[in-house]
């Protein structure tokens, strides 16, 4: 009886993007999964007292960057957690997919390519939507640390209406960064792995020496 045929070794710019998807499904799934979590149980989130600090401009801005955070959570509590459920489970197919291609374990190839052309381009889109809830979520939180930063406006160029408007541009522009950071990521991948190159490096490497 034959022993069977260790597979070829992937091409090093596929194996390259694998490593990537194989990265990026994994943070962006527990992380997701995480908060996911944390919203189900969220009477346990608005219990939990916010860090002790000493300072009292410090003091202000925790206190409330995280009532305006749990109001703007509350709003789209059951919403945000069926997109973060759902976010992680792609993740976790990416997982998979990306895993399985570097070491296929009597897998096919081909299969997991589709099954991670799919998981990337849904990644993509869920990680989308959960990027508009974040920034309506850094929006408020921004609004109510500009509130209390306007007050403590003291320079002569800068004014209160200035700071208003700084805090929430600034929340917003960081979480549009992320967003467009980790959706284009996984949307490149969907596009690398969807490509008729990668379709022939793989049936080359799957052909018997």
């Amino acid at each position: 009886m034959n022993a069977a045929r260790p597979p070829e070794k992937l091409p090093l710019g596929i194996r390259n993007a694998c490593l990537v998807a194989l990265v990026l499904s994994a943070v962006v799934g527990l992380l997701s999964a995480s908060e996911a979590l944390t919203l189900v149980h969220f009477s346990e989130l608005k219990s939990l007292e916010p860090p002790s600090v000493s300072d009292r401009l410090q003091r202000e801005l925790l206190e409330k960057g995280r009532e305006a955070q749990l109001i703007a959570l509350e709003g789209m509590r059951f919403p945000r957690a069926l997109t973060l459920c759902a976010l992680s489970l792609i993740c976790a197919l990416a997982f998979v997919a990306s895993g399985r291609l570097i070491r296929p374990r009597n897998v096919e190839r081909e299969r997991m390519r589709q099954l991670l052309v799919f998981s990337s381009i849904s990644a993509a889109l869920l990680r989308t939507v959960d990027g508009a809830q974040s920034a309506v979520v850094a929006r408020r939180v921004g609004v109510a640390l500009g509130k209390v930063g306007a007050d403590l406006a003291s320079l002569p160029e800068v004014s209160a209406e200035d700071v208003r408007r700084m805090f929430p541009s600034a929340a917003i522009g960081i979480a549009v960064l992320q967003t467009v950071l980790v959706a284009g990521t996984f949307a490149l991948l969907w596009q690398y792995f969807r490509s008729q190159k990668v379709r022939q490096l793989l049936a080359f490497a799957g052909k018997p020496p």
